[in-house]
């Protein structure tokens, strides 16, 4: 049976509400660091690696599954992995 391809991508919504949570979890960590909280440069780092890959993310063609007749390809924060779809 011969398919089209379809390619499908994650909704940015929730690409934003991920990104927003983690905005708020760093900006909560810098004022722990101004308390002089020693943790606050764990919620920081940690939140803040967040803040970047779910930036990333929202870039065109960073995310998506590409489904077709030979098999498929996923892409996640650029990198592409093929699988063949025969057995």
């Amino acid at each position: 049976m011969l398919l089209e391809e379809k390619t499908l991508y994650p909704k940015k919504y929730k690409t934003f509400f991920w990104l927003f949570l983690c905005l708020i979890f760093t900006v909560g960590g810098v004022f722990m660091i101004n308390d002089e909280s020693p943790l606050g440069w764990l919620v920081s780092a940690f939140f803040g690696l967040g803040v970047i890959v779910f930036s990333i993310s929202l870039l065109s063609n960073a995310a998506y599954l590409k489904l077709d007749n030979e098999g498929f390809e996923a892409c996640t924060m650029f990198k592409k992995i093929n699988i063949d779809g025969k057995m």
